[in-house]
């Protein structure tokens, strides 16, 4: 089952959850800002995790990558789902769904020598698939 628990229920998730991928995004070494802010409001110590909602975001207008999808926890972008997968979940996201958005679980994990080393990762199907 990997990092995340069955037992957690999100009533808000568009997303099928606990699927077959669990992955870690890119970038959160650039968002470091933004993680700290987040450990803070959970009170996350060094070597510790947190299990909480993300939001996936098609950005087509990213000037590096037309399928990148953004992924926010609270409001704060942590980083992008990786690549390979963006395109088939930007593709989903932008035709499926009225704001291009949807919502999935995701872990924090506060690195404990260096915050840069911290990680998030996110669980959903794969291929993704929305809830109808």
């Amino acid at each position: 089952m990997g990092w995340f628990s069955k037992k957690q229920a999100n009533a808000t998730s568009l997303m099928k959850p606990y699927g077959r991928c669990e992955f870690e995004i890119n970038g959160e070494s650039y968002k470091t800002e933004n993680l700290k802010k987040l450990f803070k409001k959970y009170n996350i110590t060094p070597g510790d995790y947190h299990t909480l909602d993300a939001i996936l975001k098609a950005d087509p207008y990213n000037p590096y990558d037309k399928n990148a999808v953004e992924v926010f926890i609270d409001g704060l972008s942590v980083g992008y789902i990786p690549k390979n997968k963006a395109k088939k979940l930007s593709n989903l996201l932008q035709t499926n769904t009225s704001n291009g958005e949807a919502t999935v679980y995701a872990l924090i994990k506060y690195a404990s020598e260096d915050i840069s080393f911290s990680t998030v990762r996110l669980d959903l199907d794969w291929p993704p698939e929305l809830i109808s």
